[in-house]
C-alpha cells in the first residue's frame, strides 16, 4: 500500500521518475528544515524590511555586466553627442518621406517605463509570494529581483546603444522627413525637378529646420526596440518562472495538487486550467504593447513599416540571448545565510 497523496498512489502503483531528475539540484529545495517555531506553529523567518541583508544583496550581483553596461552608456554618449547621421539624397516629389507626421500616441519614456514597471511586478509576485518557501528569506528574495531587474536595464541600455548607432550608420529618413527640412522650391516651371543635396554642405539653415537631425535617423525605431527588448525580457523571465525554474513550485504548485500527479481527481484543477489561461494573456499582453507600440510609430508616421520591424528585430534579438543567459546565472547567486554555496 502506497502512502496517501505519493506519486506511486496517484498513479496505479506506478512511481513516476522526477521529469528534473537530471537537473541539478537547488540548494533551497533541499533546505526544507530551515523553519522557526513558534506556539506550535511553523513560519518561514526573516521576511521584515529589516531583515534584509543590503550587502549581501549587492555582492550577489553580476559586476561584470555592468562594468561592460557602462560602457555601452559611454559609447552611447560619445555617438549621440558627436556624431552625425549618413547623408542621402533626397527628392523634393519622394511620397514616402512627404507625410505630416503627428504627436506621439506613446513618448518614449511610456514605451519603457511601462514594461519595466511590469517586469517589476511579475518579479514581485514571484519572488516574495509564489516563491516565497523557495527563497526562505527576504534576502534571497531581494537578490534574486535585483539580478533580473538590473540585467533587464542593462539588456536595455545594450539595444538603446544598437539602435543610436545603427540610425547614424543608416542615415534613415523618416515620412516625415520633408515636412522637417521644408526645402526651397525650385524649378517648379520647368516641371518634376530633382531637388538633390549631394552633401552635408548643401544644408543649411535656409534649406531646412532644426528638425532636421531627427529625420535622419530612422532606422531603426527607437521606439519599437527599446520597448520589445524589456517586453521580451519579460516574457521569458514570466515563462521559465512559470514552467521551467523546477520542483513543485513550477506555477504556483497547481499542476501537481491538480492531476500531474492525481491522476486530474485534483480538487484544485479548475484553478489550474483557469490559472494557465490567464496566465497566457498576461505574457500575451506584453506582446500586444510591443505590437502597439510599433504600430502607433507608423500610424503617427514617425517611421515606415521596415524601420518598426528593424526595431522588433533587434529587442527580440538581445532580449533573447540576456534573458537566457539571466536564468541560467540564477543558480549562481549565493544563498544567505547558509554555506558559501552558488546555485
Amino acid at each position: 500500500m502506497y502512502p496517501e497523496g505519493s506519486a506511486a498512489a496517484g498513479n496505479g502503483g506506478v512511481v513516476r521518475p522526477s521529469e528534473s531528475a537530471d537537473r541539478e539540484t537547488h540548494p533551497l529545495d533541499v533546505e526544507q528544515g530551515r523553519k522557526t517555531t513558534t506556539g506550535g506553529s511553523s513560519r518561514y523567518r526573516g521576511w521584515k524590511l529589516r531583515d534584509i541583508d543590503v550587502g549581501h544583496v549587492f555582492k550577489s550581483q553580476h559586476y561584470g555586466t555592468m562594468f561592460f553596461a557602462i560602457l555601452s552608456l559611454i559609447t552611447l554618449a560619445v555617438v549621440h553627442w558627436t556624431a552625425t547621421p549618413r547623408f542621402r539624397p533626397y527628392f523634393s516629389y519622394d511620397a514616402s518621406i512627404s507625410y505630416i507626421a503627428q504627436k506621439d500616441s506613446v513618448t518614449a519614456a511610456a514605451a519603457v517605463l511601462v514594461p519595466l514597471a511590469s517586469l517589476l511586478l511579475s518579479l514581485f509576485i514571484y519572488e516574495f509570494i509564489i516563491y516565497r518557501k523557495r527563497n526562505l528569506e527576504i534576502t534571497n528574495a531581494c537578490s534574486t529581483t535585483l539580478h533580473f531587474f538590473l540585467d533587464a536595464v542593462y539588456c536595455f541600455i545594450f539595444a538603446l546603444t544598437f539602435t543610436e548607432i545603427s540610425k547614424f550608420a543608416v542615415g534613415s529618413f523618416r515620412p516625415g522627413f520633408l515636412q522637417a527640412c521644408n526645402p526651397k522650391s525650385v524649378g517648379l516651371g520647368n516641371g518634376p525637378v530633382d531637388y538633390q543635396l549631394a552633401s552635408p554642405v548643401g544644408l543649411t539653415v535656409a534649406d531646412c529646420t532644426t528638425d532636421l537631425l531627427d529625420t535622419r535617423k530612422g532606422f531603426p525605431s527607437g521606439h519599437a526596440s527599446t520597448s520589445t527588448v524589456v517586453c521580451t525580457y519579460a516574457i521569458i523571465y514570466l515563462i521559465w518562472a512559470g514552467y521551467f525554474r523546477g520542483g513543485d513550485a513550477a506555477f504556483l504548485g497547481l499542476d501537481k495538487k491538480s492531476g500531474v500527479v492525481t491522476g486530474f481527481r485534483g480538487r484544485h484543477r479548475i484553478w489550474r486550467e483557469l490559472g494557465h489561461g490567464v496566465y497566457l494573456m498576461w505574457i500575451l499582453l506584453h506582446f500586444a504593447f510591443i505590437w502597439g507600440v510599433g504600430l502607433s510609430r507608423y500610424n503617427d508616421n514617425k517611421h515606415t513599416l521596415i524601420q518598426v520591424f528593424g526595431g522588433w528585430f533587434l529587442g527580440v534579438f538581445i532580449a533573447c540571448i540576456s534573458a537566457t543567459r539571466a536564468c541560467a546565472l540564477h543558480k549562481y547567486i549565493f544563498i544567505h545565510d547558509l554555506q558559501e554555496t552558488a546555485f
